[in-house]
């Protein structure tokens, strides 16, 4: 299969949901195969009885991004390590180039900093809310 046209406009990013711990064997399938793909990876210290080593661990197990029209989703699945494609109403979830921007961002100040930034806590436990919609 040849390289994927990303200026061509049936050409999304969509989320591959992966067998367990397979999400770079199916990121380096899917780049055997000519698709564009993004597995994010942060670097943790992993300790051994008698060592500590840098493993690069995915940002979101179980999930690998891959950007593909429509019409490809067949041949995605078909990629060893794939259980499907996440999908809304029964098609292929789009996700925005800017929602993949912004992880590239998250992953290079995880890089850049050796952590993940904390989440804000924004409520409280027994906090009352309004919801308006």
């Amino acid at each position: 299969m040849e390289s994927q046209d990303t200026a061509d406009e049936s050409v999304h990013w969509h989320a591959l949901y992966t067998r367990a711990r397979h999400e770079k064997r199916v990121a380096a399938a899917l780049s055997d195969r000519g698709f564009d793909e993004y597995l994010p990876l942060i670097a943790r210290e992993s300790q051994w009885h008698d060592r500590r080593k840098r493993i690069w661990w995915p940002v979101f197990p179980g999930y690998v991004f891959a950007r593909f029209s429509p019409e490809q989703a067949a041949a995605i699945v078909e990629v060893p390590g794939v259980v499907s494609v996440l999908s809304v109403a029964g098609s292929p979830a789009r996700i925005p180039e800017s929602d993949i921007d912004n992880i590239r961002a998250l992953v290079a100040a995880a890089d850049a900093t050796g952590a993940l930034p904390e989440a804000e806590v924004l409520l409280e436990e027994g906090q009352q809310v309004e919801i308006t919609r």
